[in-house]
């Protein structure tokens, strides 16, 4: 039988953590979606797929909004990451911050295949 897998693996103390973020949060709620929403898609393709499609401020805004490091709470990558365009780019450039940081053509690098 197949393992089934979860929305959000995370500690106890990282729930608590959320949970608290959550009932504190004051500003936009599309803000506050979005960095869920990023927490989510971090744990299911990973913290380098995170960093290839946010920017490094709106990467940490989301990380102090939630109260959590993505690189504690995601895995580096998973068996989803290569769908994600950018990271088969940097994979076969063998750079993946020079990808992030644009030296390396990648339009399409938050395409999902």
């Amino acid at each position: 039988m197949k393992k089934k897998k979860k929305l959000l693996v995370i500690s106890s103390d990282h729930e608590e953590t959320l949970l608290q973020a959550i009932s504190d949060f004051k500003g936009q709620s599309t803000v506050l979606e979005s960095a869920l929403g990023a927490l989510i898609f971090g744990q299911h393709f990973g913290w380098r797929a995170l960093k290839m499609m946010h920017n490094q401020a709106t990467y940490r805004k989301y990380e102090q909004i939630l109260g959590v490091s993505f690189q504690e709470t995601c895995d580096e990558r998973t068996d989803f990451t290569t769908k994600l365009a950018g990271i088969r780019i940097a994979d076969k450039a063998k750079s993946f911050w020079a990808v992030v940081r644009g030296e390396i053509d990648a339009p399409d690098k938050t395409l999902i295949t």
